[in-house]
C-alpha cells in the first residue's frame, strides 16, 4: 500500500514540476510578468520578515 502511495505522489508532483516549468518558461518570454514577479516575490519576503520580527517565540 505504502509503495502505490508514494509512487502515485511521485507522478504527480512530476506533473507538477513540468507543468510549472512549462508556464514559467512561457511567462519568462514576456517582460512585463518577468517585472510583477519579482516585485511580488520581493513583497512575499519581506512580509515573512516581518512575520519573524514581530512573532513571541
Amino acid at each position: 500500500m505504502m509503495a502505490h502511495v508514494t509512487f502515485i505522489s511521485f507522478l504527480y508532483q512530476t506533473g507538477l514540476v513540468l507543468g510549472g516549468n512549462t508556464v514559467a518558461s512561457r511567462l519568462r518570454a514576456i517582460p512585463s510578468v518577468r517585472w510583477i514577479a519579482t516585485r511580488l516575490a520581493g513583497i512575499a519576503l519581506i512580509g515573512v520578515a516581518v512575520k519573524l520580527v514581530t512573532s513571541n517565540s
